[in-house]
């Protein structure tokens, strides 16, 4: 029921903090959680069990979220995945102090990479196809109205600088930005 509780704790958190806060104090409740239950019902529950039954709460919710249209769930992949492997990483803290202390520091290592640069790398990756979130891609023809329904072309703004912004409620903004040597470069929206 804990390891369940969690995941809506964590998502009302990331309505609060950012994403990337959101999935760092998610695992370190999971792997305290995880060790934790080890822990206190070892004697009295096979520990698999134990295991077995915080990875179904995690998890019960979100397969199937993730089944029916993985494509948009995507963007919250990486929090999905840290969460499992703080519960693994636990048990296996648990099982041999020897084996678990390096992997657990290496492990809190990578969440700290993934806090603080590798989730964007990782969106940046998913929405543009590099890393660095750069694109170079040849911009279809377009045709904009002016407020004064005055119909404009690209072929309007060869040797000018122009910048569009897109946006909606739901991301932040795509910029276009047109250079003056007349190559239109822009990410791919969809």
């Amino acid at each position: 029921m804990a390891s369940f509780s969690l995941v809506f704790v964590t998502g009302l958190l990331r309505s609060y903090v950012n994403f990337q806060t959101s999935s760092l104090l998610g695992s370190i409740a999971y792997f305290g959680i995880t060790f934790f239950f080890l822990k206190k019902f070892h004697n009295t529950i096979s520990e698999w069990n134990i295991l077995l039954v915080i990875i179904l709460g995690l998890s019960v919710l979100q397969i199937p979220i993730r089944i029916m249209d993985w494509n948009a769930n995507l963007e919250s992949f990486p929090d999905f995945l840290i969460h499992n492997i703080a519960i693994l990483i636990a048990f296996l803290f648990y099982k041999s102090r020897r084996i678990g202390v390096p992997v657990s520091i290496t492990y809190f290592v990578f969440l700290v990479f993934m806090y603080l640069n590798g989730y964007s790398l990782y969106l940046h990756y998913l929405n543009f196809g590099t890393l660095s979130g750069s694109v170079s891609e040849t911009c279809p023809p377009f045709e904009l109205f002016q407020e004064d329904s005055t119909k404009v072309s690209n072929n309007y703004f060869n040797d000018k600088i122009l910048v569009l912004d897109f946006w909606n409620t739901g991301c932040g903004a795509h910029v276009l930005v047109v250079p003056r040597d007349g190559i239109y470069r822009c990410p791919s929206f969809f």
